[in-house]
C-alpha cells in the first residue's frame, strides 16, 4: 500500500467514525482553566452562611458566543480571558500579579488579581498541579470588603470558591465555601447515561 492510499483510508475512517483530533493548543489561554462546551458538568458541595449547600452546574446550550448553564449563567472565552455577561473572571496573561477591574454598577467595583499560578490542589484523592488562584475585592463600606477567591484547575475548571468579609483590612470572616465533588466532560456524561 502506498503512503497516499494509506493516508486517504485513514481520513475516510476518521470522518466515517466522527473522530476528532484535538488541537495541540487552545484558541484562548483561559480555556485550559475552564473548559466550555455543551454537556460539561460540575457538582459542588459546601456551606453558605452556615447552611450546607450542594449544587450541580451543567452547560446546557450555546447562544451566540456564550455557553449557558442550568442556572442561566453565561460564560465565554475571548482574546482577553474567561468572562460572564458582566465581568472577566480570568484575564490574560495568566501570570501572578495580573490585575483588572470590573465596574458592575456605580456602587460596585470589583478588583481582581491572579495571586498564584503554581498551586497544588486536591480533587477527590488526586493532587492537581499548576492550578491558579484569583482574588476579587469589592468594598462594602469604609471598614468592610467582600473578598472572593477561586481556584481553577487545568482541564477541569473551578475547584473551589470561598467568600469572606474582610473587616478593617485584617479580620477575615468566612461567609461561604464550595468545593468540587464531581466533574464530567460531555463524552463521559453521555457514555455513563448521566
Amino acid at each position: 500500500m502506498n503512503l497516499r492510499k494509506g493516508i486517504t483510508l485513514l481520513i475516510i475512517f476518521l470522518l466515517q467514525n466522527n473522530v476528532t483530533i484535538p488541537s495541540e493548543k487552545s484558541k484562548y489561554p483561559t480555556e485550559k482553566y475552564y473548559p466550555l462546551g455543551i454537556g460539561y458538568s460540575w457538582k459542588y458541595k459546601g456551606k453558605l452562611l452556615g447552611q450546607s449547600v450542594e449544587k450541580k452546574i451543567t452547560i446546557e446550550k450555546k447562544e451566540g458566543l456564550f455557553f449557558i448553564d442550568n442556572t442561566g449563567a453565561m460564560l465565554m472565552h475571548d482574546e482577553e480571558g474567561l468572562r460572564d455577561n458582566k465581568r472577566y473572571l480570568i484575564k490574560n496573561p495568566i501570570k501572578k500579579g495580573n490585575k483588572w477591574i470590573s465596574i458592575i454598577s456605580p456602587q460596585s467595583t470589583e478588583h481582581y488579581e491572579i495571586i498564584q499560578t503554581d498551586i497544588k490542589a486536591k480533587y477527590r484523592d488526586e493532587i492537581i498541579k499548576n492550578c491558579i488562584k484569583i482574588r476579587s475585592i469589592n468594598k462594602i463600606d469604609p471598614t468592610k470588603d467582600m473578598v472572593a477567591e477561586w481556584i481553577y484547575a487545568p482541564n477541569i475548571g473551578l475547584l473551589n470558591f470561598s467568600t469572606y468579609i474582610l473587616r478593617n483590612k485584617k479580620d477575615w470572616e468566612q461567609q461561604g465555601y464550595f468545593e468540587l465533588i464531581e466533574f464530567s466532560r460531555p463524552d463521559e456524561s453521555q457514555n455513563s447515561g448521566k
